[in-house]
This record gives C-alpha cells, sequence and structure tokens, in this order.
C-alpha cells in the first residue's frame, strides 16, 4: 500500500510539472526552442570538457611513463657505477698498501668480470702516480703519457673527500682518440697526502647501449647529461653529438629545473628529469606528444562531430517544435477571438459579453469604481427588414457596429452585439455622466448616417440606448445592472425613441414605473404589427 501510494505522489507529481510546463509553452513557445539551444549548449559544453579532460589525461600519462622509464635508466646507470665504485675501492685499497702490489692479480680478475658485468668489453683500468704518470693498468700503455690535467685527476688533487668522480667526455690519450669518460678514486700516502687516484676508462658508448636496451623502440627523446651540460647518450641525438657539451637548449634549461611540464591547451611541452643518484649524472626524457595528441585530435574530431550533429538537430528539432507549438498557439487563438466575434458585425459575441460584463463587476466590487452598461437597439428595424430585405438590413447592422465601435476606444471598455439588432456596451471606471455622454455621441452619430428609413418618423435609421451605472461594492448583481439598462431602454423606445435614458442603481434593482411599463409594452405591440405602405 505504501508503494501504490508513493507512486501515485509521483505521477501526480509529474502531471503537474508537464501541465506547468505547457502553460507556460504555451504562452511562450520561444521558451522550447531556448530551453533546446540551452540543452545543446549544455552537451557540447560537457563533450568539450570531457575531452579536454581526457587530454590532460593522456599527456598526464605520458608523463607518468617518461617519469617511469627515466628512473628505470637512471637506476641502471647507478648500478654500473656502483660496479665501478666497487672495483675503484679495491684498486685503491691495494695501490695505499705498500705490501702489495698496485694492481695485483686479484684485483685485475675483479675488473675482467665487473666488465663482464657491466657489458663494458673497451673499459681499462689505471693507477696514476701523483705526477700523473701510469704506475700500473690491466692493458700496456705508453709510458710518456701524462694525465695530471684531467679533471679527474685535479678534482682529486685539489680536494680529498670528493669520493666518486665521474669526469666530463675527453678524447682517450691511451685509447687513441676515443670518446671516453673517466671514473676516478683519490689514493692517499699514509699521511693522507695526495698519492694519485685510481682510474677506470669507460667508452661513453656505453651510456647509449644502456638507452638501447631499454628503450629500443621510444619515439620520444632520451638525453643522459652531466651536471654542467655534458651530453653522455641521446636517443635520437640529430644535431647534437654525444662527448660533446650541449649549447644552452631546453633539455639543459630542464636539467637545470629539475624538468618542464607544461600541460596548457596549445603548445604542451613535457621534458621530465631523473637523477642518477650519488651522481652528477641526469636522465632527460621528452615524450612523443605529436603521437599522444595526434591519437587525441582524431578521436576529439569524431566525438566532437557526432555531439555537433546532435547539438545541431537538439536546436533545429526545438525551434521547429517551438514554430509549430507558436502556430498552434496563434491558431487556438484565432479559434478562441472567432468563438468570442460575432460573424456579421466583427464586434464582440453574447458569450464574450457575458463572460466581461461578470470580470468587470468583479473587479470593480474589488476597486470600489463604477461600472455603466449601455443597451442599444435599432428603431422599427423589424419593419426595415421586411420593407429593404434582410441583405440590406445585415448592411445596417454593419454600419451601426461600425459606428459604436468607433466610440468605444479605451482598452478596457467593450461593444458586443447583444442579438438580433440589440448591441451593449461595457465601460468600466465610467460614472453616469460619462456613460451618458458617450451614448449621446453614438446615437448623434448613427442618426447622421443618413440610412433611409421610411417607416421610421424621422425617415432615417435610428437608435435608442438605455444606460444604467451601478457602484457594485454597494451591492446588486452584474444582471440587475443588465436589467436596469434595458428597462431603460424600453423608457426610452416609450417615450419615442431615438434617445437616451439613464439610472444609477443604488445597490438595488430599479423597476419601471408602472405608467412607464405599460407605455412600453403598447409601444412594443404596435412596433411589431405589420406597418402599411404609403403607395
Amino acid at each position: 500500500m505504501a508503494q501504490t501510494k508513493h507512486l501515485e505522489l509521483i505521477r501526480s507529481a509529474w502531471h503537474a510539472l508537464w501541465s506547468h510546463a505547457r502553460t507556460k509553452t504555451g504562452t511562450r513557445p520561444w521558451l522550447i526552442g531556448a530551453v533546446g539551444t540551452l540543452i545543446a549548449l549544455v552537451v557540447m559544453a560537457a563533450v568539450a570538457a570531457t575531452l579536454l579532460e581526457e587530454r590532460y589525461d593522456r599527456l598526464e600519462r605520458s608523463r607518468e611513463r617518461a617519469d617511469n622509464l627515466a628512473a628505470i635508466i637512471a637506476n641502471t646507470v647507478r648500478m654500473q657505477a656502483d660496479v665501478y665504485d666497487t672495483l675503484l675501492h679495491h684498486m685503491v685499497e691495494e695501490a695505499e698498501n705498500p705490501m702489495t702490489p698496485l694492481f695485483p692479480e686479484r684485483v685485475h680478475q675483479e675488473f675482467l668480470f665487473g666488465k663482464l658485468l657491466v657489458g663494458a668489453r673497451e673499459d681499462e683500468a689505471y693507477i696514476v702516480d701523483e705526477e700523473g704518470k701510469i704506475g700500473a693498468s690491466s692493458a700496456t700503455w705508453e709510458s710518456t703519457v701524462r694525465l695530471n690535467d684531467r679533471d679527474y685527476f685535479v678534482a682529486h688533487e685539489r680536494k680529498d673527500n670528493i669520493g666518486l668522480y665521474i669526469s666530463a667526455p675527453f678524447l682517450s690519450r691511451v685509447k687513441k682518440g676515443q670518446v671516453s669518460i673517466g671514473v676516478a678514486r683519490r689514493i692517499e700516502h699514509p699521511d693522507q697526502s695526495f698519492a694519485g687516484v685510481a682510474l677506470l676508462v669507460i667508452q661513453i658508448d656505453i651510456f647509449h647501449r644502456v638507452v638501447d636496451q631499454i628503450a629500443p623502440h621510444l619515439h620520444g627523446s632520451v638525453y643522459i647529461v652531466r651536471e654542467g651540460g655534458d651530453l653522455f647518450a641521446c636517443q635520437p641525438c640529430g644535431d647534437l653529438s654525444p662527448g660533446f657539451s650541449l649549447a644552452p637548449t631546453a633539455v639543459q634549461s630542464a636539467v637545470q629545473m629539475g624538468g618542464i611540464t607544461h600541460l596548457d591547451l596549445f603548445n604542451p611541452e613535457i621534458l621530465t628529469v631523473q637523477r642518477v643518484p650519488d651522481t652528477p649524472l641526469f636522465v632527460a626524457i621528452e615524450p612523443p606528444l605529436d603521437g599522444v595528441l595526434s591519437r587525441w585530435r582524431s578521436d576529439a574530431l569524431l566525438i566532437g562531430s557526432l555531439a555537433l550533429m546532435f547539438s545541431i538537430g537538439i536546436t533545429v528539432g526545438s525551434w521547429s517544435l517551438a514554430r509549430a507549438w507558436s502556430a498552434r498557439a496563434k491558431a487556438q487563438e484565432e479559434l478562441m477571438a472567432l468563438s468570442l466575434t460575432d460573424g456579421l458585425t466583427g464586434l464582440s459575441n453574447r458569450r464574450a459579453f457575458d463572460t466581461q460584463l461578470a470580470d468587470e463587476w468583479q473587479r470593480a466590487r474589488r476597486s470600489g469604481t463604477e461600472l455603466s452598461l449601455l443597451f442599444i437597439d435599432i428603431d422599427h428595424f423589424k419593419h426595415y427588414n421586411d420593407r429593404y430585405g434582410h441583405a440590406v438590413g445585415d448592411e445596417v447592422l454593419r454600419k451601426v457596429a461600425r459606428c459604436i465601435g468607433a466610440h468605444v476606444r479605451r482598452s478596457s471598455d467593450m461593444a458586443a452585439r447583444y442579438g438580433g439588432e440589440e448591441f451593449a456596451v461595457i465601460l468600466p471606471t465610467t460614472p453616469v455622466a460619462g456613460a451618458v455622454a458617450l451614448a449621446e455621441r453614438i446615437r448623434t452619430s448613427t442618426r447622421n448616417l443618413n440610412v433611409v428609413n421610411s417607416g421610421s418618423q424621422t425617415g432615417l435609421v435610428t437608435i435608442s440606448i438605455g444606460c444604467a451605472t451601478a457602484t457594485p461594492h454597494v451591492g446588486g448583481s452584474p444582471e440587475a445592472l443588465l436589467e436596469a439598462a434595458d428597462a431603460q431602454l424600453l423608457v426610452a423606445k416609450a417615450s419615442g425613441r431615438d434617445q437616451v435614458k439613464s439610472v444609477v442603481l443604488d445597490g438595488i434593482h430599479v423597476p419601471l414605473s408602472p405608467e412607464d411599463a405599460a407605455e412600453a409594452a403598447r409601444t412594443e405591440s404596435v412596433d411589431t404589427a405589420p406597418e402599411q405602405s404609403p403607395i
């Protein structure tokens, strides 16, 4: 039972909402088009926001993948550096011990194993004395080679606590000009003074092999850069050459700033940077944004086109419906106007008159104003129809109606055909003097039409008018006002026609006097008798 009650409440609420919407759109059909256009704009805005959010997400995922790849490369380089650092530690320990050779066989074996571990077949190990001469090596060397001008030698000579030092790229003097780097540790005498360096000379190609192994099919760009701008590896390199210092570039700027991320709409840019821990090296990756955005543009074009067609359809359909609804409302208005208009005279009909009189009575009662009513009848019209024919009589009705309408100019006033040759005029907020004055103008204007009526005492078509004025808040009713105006019309006709008679109601119905009623009855009986032809 409770569920049924809830369903009934929902159904009632929906019916009320739908009825309210129909009422509003019925009087304002443009609301349909406006609402449809608003829905279309909301759809387009929602689709645009979704597409922009998807664009941002794709760029963000590209940045995250670049961060992950840079971290993997950085960790790989760090592991290689750890292998080199371990070898150098052993080389330093042996070199500082006066009881062991500078480069004993076990260190040589460890060095060979380390080369195998990192995949660096061309690397060589050296013990360099305090004068820059090579004292021992894992391979043969030229005794005349001096290395005291290299940055790894100078750095350890000047400072005693820099730990593992990775040099800038150089052309190796012992490897016949190959582009290499030096990885070195300080050797000290027993008094902790500088005694030389333990050195590993590594071909720079090893960094390219690391990048190629980890990201062989990356469509973006990868760089391994030493602090200060020295390029160790790149993929693709383009105009760049590993082993040389970078000119001021976006990569160098990204290294200095710790990365670049701009996800703006027109010029997105991502260049992520990861530092190789405990080294002066950085890994910079620029993901392939062109490919990412190209795929997004294709999806956005498809989805946006569908959304645009849907929105255009909604807009066109809603405005078409609005035009159809407007035409329907206009047709209803015209039909309503026809139902309230007298087809012969163009004035309001009896139905409209009754409704308007009731409304104006209530309005006058609320406002405390006066309400006047004119009741008009064409004199001897039945005889006129019999003599001249109904077609001519209809034309007289139209002329009299135009004459009445010409004097009823206020929007609040109403002129109506009450029935047959009878007309009525409602005059809100009009005292008796104003109503009588208007009635006289209508009567005079009708007489001045100079329409011949040989059966009339004046020989012209004339009218008689009864006027009644009431103050509704005092009392009475619309029917009483109408009866009073009709009674005054009878008085006017009984008094000789072609004149205006008026009365002011004081809240009760004012009947005709016995004499006026008898005279009106006698006159009406004479008026309805067949008129004798003068011929």
